[in-house]
């Protein structure tokens, strides 16, 4: 799986699709995957190696820049950290003319009634 980070946002192609095999033989040596899981779990599937790389990530205690240092699997932890900067980056200019919410009891119309309105202003019409 190849994942790319860029003003859109972040865009992955390949591997999820891919079958899941009933045996795998893993590598225990290879310092491409983290090693999250026992029995190599990262390396069954590029889902789980996504997944286990995105929960040593998320792990305050996992002290992932020091343990993975020098391994190919550190620059999947760099591309977590890159793709949430950029997440937080684009949250703040999205945000960055929104002065004031509506709060709760001076909402006049139902989330209903806005979606129809919404719908109806969009080019396919209304539902």
């Amino acid at each position: 799986m190849r994942c790319t980070v860029g003003p859109s946002g972040v865009r992955c192609s390949g591997g999820f699709d891919s079958d899941y095999v009933s045996h795998y033989e893993p590598k225990p040596y290879s310092k491409r995957f983290v090693r999250h899981l026992e029995l190599w779990y990262a390396q069954s599937h590029p889902a789980e190696d996504f997944a286990e790389t995105f929960a040593v990530w998320l792990d305050p205690s996992s002290r992932w820049r020091s343990r993975y240092r020098g391994w190919p699997a550190l620059s999947k932890l760099n591309f977590l950290r890159a793709a949430e900067w950029a997440k937080s980056r684009a949250k703040d200019r999205s945000s960055a003319g929104v002065t004031r919410i509506e709060p709760i009891d001076a909402l006049k119309q139902t989330l209903g009634d806005y979606y129809r309105e919404k719908r109806a202003r969009l080019p396919f019409g209304p539902a």
